[in-house]
This record gives structure tokens, sequence and C-alpha cells, in this order.
């Protein structure tokens, strides 16, 4: 057996011992906190003493036995050292004490026989030196400590060596026995601290090698407090570990938790009790708090900590790891555990401590039979529903709801409940709705209250609610109630925005001129309304007002489930008004702060607006990657209606990067049929246009623009900045080749822009360069070039330099051209896009600046536009019945068109086909008339 950091006391011993067989007998008490050495030291010396042949006679003391009388003295005499004389009467006098007393005159039988015990090993010592060693005194039975204390007081002159060892005590300074002996001379009180750091550190040595000793018992020493029998548990628990899966540091296992446990079975109840209170509080143990619980002074439990910390449990009020907090309240009985936890709620809340605090330990017990436990549940679903953690929320509140008697607390619960619950488990919302339109027509909630379910049925997708709610409502907005007109509000924009088929039918319900009309000031200090206006002007052609709003909200709001909604629309506000160096630095510093949180709900919607910030800036990797984890962080019925939002920036990034399989997985998901009545619907469809459009489906993607526009003008939402329909369906005109149709839906488009629509602008510009003239086209693609290098937009303005690049070209102005390919190229590899205009834009770059060879220009020339139209997608690798589906004419018209191209390019079969054929601006004929097929760029885009 190793002993550390022992060397002095085991000299101390050595030292007693010499002067014990010198004729002058010793005395040491050795004491320890639990676990730090006394009974491994006590061993130890006893190898010592066996060695030079003195007689020993050892006592071990259990608290099971304090009550048996005579049972350390029992043992000592028990010693097979003794010679059988001497045991012999040792056990006669043991059972003549045990003989029954009656009267005083029988007292002095026992004092008798004391004296005679004493004899024996005084008449030992006068051949042998003799040790006696009692381990774990204070747990002795009273007549055997009576014994002791008469020996002891006689050993001075005799070759008598006693060794005590004794724990710890937390009532005062000294035990008893420590106030007794240390009257006299030649008693030695040995202190047996922790082990120091270095300490630690030699023992992991033994087990984990010299090389990690230090940098491990930095770790061992703060896990345990030096304590040598938690450190040897730690190092029991590692090498019991898989060594493929061994960590450096150390991992608490079973024998460090049955360590803690024995650890504490050998204290007094009054710190096994403190302990447990401790694990049981948590962050909320204070000297106060588990005074109150404990039922003990407070000195007591000071008192209590203190032993504790020196035993290396704690280090103050705190538990050194968390697997010893788990240990300790492992170890209790269930019963006594859950009645410890419902005192601890109803301390704390009449302390007024926060209600999460009160709600876990109601939690724990798994009752609350009193009203006010059941308001402590629902305050404290309230905070951390705030605060994000929704699931722990949802438990308050279903074990209230269990408890509750009162039908208007239970109402109320419920709404509450369906709030959470549309965020993470919309599934349960469905069951719940009829509970909760009967309590609303039995008049049992207030009208703020629904009208918050009424937002969350909302964004969950429960349409079919909304049947009866416009009379229910009603009915709820006649009846007087502080702040009901302002949520009236909030609710009625939120429709007109997000839910405009709904709108109309709460609109003469909500709609309707308040008792007390909302004031400007009231307007101004709502932070809803304040970002639903922002939100609206951005949609409808941000101005700086409404940007300085969305700052505002932001720089002034928390990130709470109340600020939620207008963080998140001020957020999109800075998008939508091509703010994208702001909104990406707002976006991380959120996405930052719901990680930190591990709020899923926050974690997606964050992740979405910053992969549609990344989409913006042309950085498509990243944008791939955050859309990705927003779609990932909440499960689809999660999202509700909002799902459309991620599903279209991604499909747009992985059409931009040429994974067309990949944008099939994701229009192959299912989505809720409701989305399409929102404005989330409409940016899906524009985005599954777009991949259609890439596709060359030209009409299925006609179809979805057109749907757009169609449902944008049904709800009087015909806004540019939130879906450019008008723009998308012009490229597929330009693609088959309709120049005039083209030009007049983005003129229309141009008409309904404001002056800070600068995005759509710039777009809107591009593409009525691609209907004029070369001469005019240039001067208008420069605007937009302008427009995008200015917002940061950069795979757009990697397109409009290609098509300048073209415009150029057919002006004969081969430097100008050069120098716009070459940005195209240089914008087109920055953004990492790979899609099929891309791939284009590359092949340009590197052919645009030569002549092609064998005068095939020349034969190009020749080409009719249906020709151009069928040859150019068959250089492509279509097949027949694509191009047939794409161009919206027959396969045989398809192999007409083929047939006299091969004969006017003399070749053979399509793989013949030049590369000149790739889609690009201009023909000869196109020339003459100002254009007529979109360009390089956007034409797969």
């Amino acid at each position: 057996m190793e002993l550390f950091e022992r060397d002095r006391e085991f000299s101390t011993l050595n030292d007693l011992l010499a002067h014990t067989h010198n004729g002058n007998g010793q005395i040491a008490l050795i004491t320890a906190a639990v676990g730090n050495g006394k009974t491994a030291l006590l061993r130890k010396f006893g190898e010592v003493v066996r060695r030079e042949g003195c007689v020993t006679l050892n006592a071990s003391c259990a608290g099971a036995e304090q009550k048996v009388p005579l049972a350390a003295l029992t043992q000592l005499f028990d010693s097979p050292s003794l010679e059988a004389k001497d045991a012999q009467r040792a056990a006669e006098l043991l059972s003549e004490w045990h003989r029954p007393a009656g009267g005083s005159a029988a007292e002095r039988p026992r004092a008798q026989v004391m004296l005679e015990l004493v004899r024996i090993i005084l008449d030992l010592s006068r051949t042998k030196t003799v040790v006696l060693s009692v381990d774990d005194v204070h747990h002795s039975d009273p007549e055997s400590l009576q014994y002791l204390q008469h020996i002891l007081r006689r050993v001075h002159a005799s070759r008598v060596l006693a060794i005590l060892t004794e724990r710890a005590c937390h009532n005062g300074p000294h035990s008893p026995l420590q106030t007794e002996l240390l009257r006299q001379p030649n008693v030695h009180p040995l202190w047996l601290p922790p082990l120091s750091l270095q300490g630690v550190a030699e023992m992991v040595s033994v087990t984990a090698g010299h090389a990690f000793a230090q940098e491990l018992g930095t770790e061992y020493h703060a896990l345990t407090g030096g304590n040598c029998s938690l450190v040897q548990a730690l190092l029991r628990d590692r090498a019991g570990e898989d060594p493929a899966g061994r960590t450096d540091g150390p991992v608490p296992g079973s024998a460090f938790e049955q360590s803690v446990v024995r650890c504490l079975a050998s204290e007094e109840p009054v710190l096994r009790g403190t302990a447990r209170g401790l694990a049981l509080l948590g962050d909320c143990a204070t000297q106060e708090v588990l005074a109150l619980l404990l039922r003990l002074p407070r000195e007591t439990v000071a008192r209590a900590l203190h032993a504790l910390t020196v035993t290396g449990i704690l280090d103050g009020t705190r538990f050194r790891h968390p697997a010893t907090a788990a240990a300790v309240l492992g170890d209790m009985p269930l019963g006594e555990r859950d009645a410890l936890h419902r005192r601890a709620a109803r301390v704390l809340y009449e302390m007024n401590a926060p209600a999460p605090a009160v709600a876990a330990h109601l939690l724990s017990t798994g009752s609350a039979d009193e009203p006010w436990m059941i308001e402590s549940l629902i305050s404290a679903a309230d905070t951390l529903f705030q605060q994000g953690r929704s699931v722990t929320a949802r438990t308050y509140l279903e074990l209230g709801h269990r408890f509750s008697t009162d039908d208007r607390q239970r109402a109320s619960i419920g709404i509450a409940l369906a709030e959470i619950e549309c965020r993470i488990s919309p599934q349960a919302v469905s069951r719940r709705v009829p509970q909760l339109l009967a309590a609303l027509r039995a008049g049992l909630v207030p009208g703020r209250k629904a009208l918050r379910l009424c937002e969350s049925l909302l964004w969950n997708g429960q349409v079919d609610a909304f049947d009866e709610l416009p009379d229910l409502l009603g009915k709820l907005m006649a009846v007087a109630e502080p702040d009901l007109d302002t949520e009236a509000e909030v609710i009625r924009r939120l429709l007109s925005s997000t839910f405009p088929q709904l709108a109309e039918k709460v609109s003469d319900v909500l709609g309707r001129p308040a008792r007390q009309p909302l004031t400007t000031s009231a307007l101004a200090t709502n932070n809803r309304l304040k970002a639903l206006a922002a939100y609206d002007t951005a949609l409808a052609g941000a101005d700086p007002g409404a940007v300085a709003d969305a700052k505002q909200i932001l720089n002034g709001s928390a990130l709470s489930e109340a600020t939620f909604p207008p963080i998140t629309m001020a957020l999109w506000t800075l998008v939508h008004a091509d703010r994208l160096s702001e909104a990406e630095v707002w976006s991380d510093r959120l996405l930052g702060e719901a990680e930190s949180r591990g709020t899923a709900g926050w974690l997606a919607s964050f992740a979405w607006t910053r992969a549609s910030v990344a989409l913006r800036q042309g950085n498509l990797p990243s944008a791939e990657r955050h859309a990705q984890a927003a779609i990932g962080h909440l499960p689809l019925d999660a999202w509700g209606v909002r799902v459309g939002g991620p599903y279209a920036t991604l499909l747009h990034t992985v059409t931009g990067m040429g994974k067309h399989a990949d944008a099939t997985g994701i229009l192959n998901r299912p989505v809720p049929e409701a989305m399409f009545g929102t404005p989330f619907g409409l940016v899906y469809l524009h985005a599954r246009g777009r991949c259609c459009l890439a596709r060359r489906q030209y009409q299925a993607a006609l179809n979805d623009f057109v749907a757009c526009g169609e449902l944008m003008a049904s709800w009087r939402l015909d806004r540019p900045a939130l879906v450019p329909w008008r723009s998308s369906a012009a490229e597929v005109w330009l693609h088959l080749g309709h120049t005039n149709k083209a030009g007049r839906l983005v003129e229309e488009q141009l008409a309904l822009l404001t002056p800070h629509d600068s995005t759509v602008r710039g777009a809107s510009l591009r593409l009525l360069g691609l209907t004029r003239r070369p001469q005019e086209r240039v001067v208008l693609l420069n605007k937009a070039a302008e427009m995008f290098q200015r917002l940061g937009r950069k795979l757009e303005l990697a397109e409009v330099q290609a098509d300048l690049g073209e415009a150029y070209q057919a002006l004969g102005d081969s430097e100008q051209q050069r120098v716009a390919v070459r940005r195209a190229r240089h914008l087109t590899q920055e953004c990492q896009a790979k899609g099929a205009h891309c791939v284009a834009l590359l092949d340009v770059s590197r052919d645009s600046a030569v002549q092609r060879h064998d005068g095939m220009d020349d034969k190009l020339a020749h080409l009719s536009d249906a020709e151009r139209r069928v040859s150019e997608l068959a250089a492509l690798g279509r097949t027949n019945r694509e191009i047939s589906s794409s161009l919206c004419i027959t396969i045989s018209t398809v192999e007409q068109h083929l047939t006299r191209v091969y004969r006017k390019l003399n070749i053979q079969r399509r793989q013949d086909l030049p590369a000149g054929l790739r889609p690009r601006i201009a023909t000869r004929e196109s020339e003459q008339y100002g254009a007529g097929r979109i360009p390089l760029a956007r034409r797969h885009a």
C-alpha cells in the first residue's frame, strides 16, 4: 500500500514508537475528514510494528455497533498476538461485565473489571511493547470509550503506544475525546489534510504515467478537493474504461459514485442531510435556504458546509462536479426525496424565489394540489417560454392543467399550451383546438389571450379553426380589457401582410374603430407594431425611416419569446432594404445567442435569415449550409406555413450551384396546403419556377410565375420586392423569343417600384436592356451594374457583366468586351456558382476574345431563330422530347429543325454541334430588332 504526502505523519509515529520502546508511553490522535487516509496510515504503520515484534491490539469501530456495549473492547482483546492465558482472562472479564448489575453495590465490581482489563495491557508492556490502535474511535460504544480513557491515563510510564483515529468533527474545534486527551502531555494530535495538487499528481502518475500526471492532477484535484478516496475511485473508473474511448481527463463513473455515497454514509446525519439538501436545491442553495429546508440553525449549517468542503465533496456551497450531486441525490430514498422537494418548493415560494425554481421542485414531486403551486407552475412556464425553453414550459403547464379545478384557469393554461405546442409539437395542437374553441364559446378566455391563440393557430396552418373565430372574436372585443385594441391592431396588420386570405374574414372585427383610438405614441412604443410597419414599408420600397426603426428594435431588444417576433421582422426589414452587411452581422449575433440558449425555433428562424443574406450576397455555399441547418433545426410540422421560406431559399441556392437533383429532392418534400394562402407560398412558387426555368421547362416556369401574380393581385399584395414575378416571367418570354411580351412585363414592374427598390430596379433594368438594341442595352446594363455593385449583389453583377460582354461584342468593342467577361468570370468563381449559366460564363470567358475557327460564325449566322433555339438545347444534351416540351412544339418539328441545322453546319450528328451554340445574347437577326433571346447569364438561372 502506497501513501502520498504522509511522510511527516509516518515519521512522527515512528518517533513515538521509539519513545515507547524506552518506556515512555505515547498517544497519537489522528484526525482527518472522511476519505483522507486515516485507516490507510494506520494499516501501513501496523506493518512496521508487527515487523518489530510488538503486541498489537486492534479495533475498528462502526456506527452500527455504537449501541453494542464493549464492541470495540471485545475487538481489542480478540487479537491473535495475545497469549492464550491473557485472551482467556480478558474474555472472562468481559463476560463478567455483561452480567446484570443491580444497584450501586454492583458498580464496584464493574470498576474492578475495568482495572483488571487495564492490568492485562500494562502487564504485557513489561516484556514487550504494546501498540493499541482504534480506528474511527468516534463510532466507539460508550463503555469501550470509558475503558480507553482509563487505560490512556495510565500509559505514560509504560511501553504502550495508543493510536486513535477520529473523523473531523463539525460541531466545534475539538471532539469530547480530543478535549479529554489534549490535557495529557504525552498526547500528539496529527491532522491529515487533503492531498495537495502535487500529492494528487503523484497518485495519478502511478496509474496514468508521469507524462500526464501534472496536467491530469489539476483536473483530479479540482474534482475531489484532494480527497484520497475520491481520487482513487476516479482512477478505478479510468482503469475500467475502454482504452479506445478513454479520455485524458477524469470521468466520474460507478466507482466514484459509490465512493461519494460511502463518504457521506460515514459522516454524521447532519452532514448527510446538508449534502442532500444542497444537491436538491442546486443553484438556489444558500445557508439561509438550507437552514429553513433542514430546520437547523444557520450556524450548524455553516459548520456542516465547512466540513463537507474539507472532505472534498463541496467547494464552498457548490458541489465540485455534477456527478457528486447526482450520487448524493441517487442515494436518497424516493419518499424522503419527494418530501424534501415539496418542502423546498414551499420554502422557495415563501422566500419569493423565481417561479422556475419553485416549479422545478413541484415537477419532481409530480403534484400541485394547492393553489399557490399551480400559480407557480403557470408563472414559471411563462418565464421559460420567453427564454425559449419551450419543452420544460409545456411540462409545467401540463402539470398545472392536470391539477387545476378552475375552468377559467384551465382554459388559460390550455391557450398557453397551444402557443407552445405550435412551436414544438404542432400535431398536438389539432387535438387541442376543439377544447379551446369550446372555452372561447363559454367566455372563459380573455380577449388578448384569444388573439394570441389566433396567431399561434395561423402560424401552425390551422386555417379551418378560423371558420367561427370572427363571431367569437366579435364578442370578446366588445368586452373592455386593457391593451386589447393594441393587440388587435397587431393581429390585423399581421393578417394583412402574412395571411391576406384570412384578413377579410376578421377585418370587420379587428379593423373597427377602437373604443379609444390608438395614439401615435402607442403605435411608436409597441415594438411589434413598429416592426410590422417597418417590414411592410420595406416590401413596398424601403425608406430610411423603416431601416432606422428596424435598427432601433434590434439594438433595444433582448432576445426572448416576446421580443422574437419584432426582432425577426426587423431583421427581415434590413434584408429587404438591401442592408445586407448589417443583416449579416445581426443574423450571426442572434444565431449565436440562439445556439447558447439551445432554442430550436430561434435557431431555425435566424439560420434561414442568414441563408437568405448569403444568397443575396452571392455566397452560395454559405447560403446552402445555413438553409439546410434552418430546415434541420425543426420538423416540417413545427415550421407550419413558414416552411415555404427556407425551402425557397434552398431551392434558389442549389439551382444556382447546378445541383438540380437536390432541387428535385426539395420539391418532392411535402408542404402544408395552407402555405399557398400566404406569402410563404408565393416565394416557394417563385423558387420552383426558377428551378423549372433552369431546366428549360418554360411552360411550367411560366405557370408558376403567373400563379404568383394572380395570387398577389387577389390579395392586393403586388409588391416586386416580395416576389418579382414579372421579371421572371419576362425571362421565360425572352427564352421563347417573345421580346415584346418580355419588355411589357418589365416596364410594368418598373412602374410599380419606388426610388428605394434598388435590387428589383437593377434586375428590371437588366432585363429591359436585353430587349433593346446594343447601344441602348449597354446604357441600361451599366446602370444595373452600378446598382448591384453598390448593393453587394455579386451573382447578379456577374450576370450583368456577362450581358455587357456580349453587348460590347455586338458593338465590336473587343476591349470592353474582354474587361466585362473577365469581371463576370471572376465574380462567378468568387460566388462558387456552378449552375448551367455559370458554366456558360466560364466557357465564353475563355473563347469570346478569339475568333471562332473554320468559319463557323458565318454558318451559325444562317440559322433561323427557331433552328437556333432547337440547336442550342440539343448542344446542351437535351433529348428531342425534352426540347419539344421546353419549346412547346412537336417532336417531328424538332427533328425537322435539327436536320436543317446539320445541313447548314455541314455536320452529321448532334455531338458535332459547335460550342458557339451554347446560349448567347445575339444573332444577326436579333440584333437587327434589338434582342430576342435571354443571354448566357440568366438563361439557365
